[in-house]
């Protein structure tokens, strides 16, 4: 037999097919064999596959030379048709500045150490280097940490492919001495011009 393409609005064009011979190995299609139909001569794209099944009682008519077996479906679909929805600046602009509120240090207070920190592999008996961090930090943002009469600390730039980040801080000024205890100002500004401000304290 044939498989013939007659899709309204295209040119009818006959279809390769395979058939999986897995109830008789005659070289013959039987009921219960699938048919899968191929885009084109190669055996690497299927676009359909059929089965076809005798009923399981009453009689049954075999087709001969010259029947036709049509197929009709309701394609609720359209070829090559995508659709994308976006989210504009603003609102991604709104969204950053509701999570702004949710910026943190870890750990606060700081005390003495942290779990957080990596060990000295070089000198085990030895603490590694101190460390915060900052969480839920927007992509790209800059961190300013002051003392409580306002002096500057230092400043971090985060800058990574997604939200929630973290960034880590080593506990050392801008100019590479470490930091007294005591209580300290963090803001954060995203390039968006959204701003966080918030407290921590180190304990030594």
């Amino acid at each position: 037999f044939e498989v013939w393409e007659t899709t309204r609005g295209f040119t009818e064009k006959q279809i390769p097919f395979l058939i999986v011979e897995n109830i008789s190995t005659d070289s013959l299609w039987n009921p219960g064999e699938r048919i899968i139909l191929l885009r084109d001569s190669t055996t690497s794209s299927y676009a359909w596959e059929l089965t076809f099944y005798e009923p399981a009682d009453g009689d049954t008519v075999s087709p001969i030379g010259g029947d036709v077996f049509s197929i009709f479906t309701n394609r609720t679909f359209v070829d090559d048709i995508f659709t994308f929805s976006t989210i504009s600046a603003k609102e991604k602009s709104t969204i950053e500045k509701a999570n702004m509120k949710e910026i943190y240090v870890v750990p606060n207070p700081y005390v003495v150490s942290s779990s957080i920190e990596p060990l000295d592999l070089q000198n085990p008996q030895d603490r590694g280097p101190r460390r915060v961090y900052f969480a839920n930090l927007p992509a790209n943002c800059t961190i300013n940490i002051y003392t409580m009469i306002g002096d500057l600390v230092t400043s971090l730039n985060h800058n990574s492919s997604i939200d929630d980040g973290i960034e880590y801080w080593d506990l050392t000024t801008s100019d590479n001495f470490p930091v007294s205890f005591g209580m300290y100002i963090f803001h954060v500004k995203s390039e968006n011009g959204n701003e966080s401000i918030g407290r921590f304290a180190i304990i030594k």
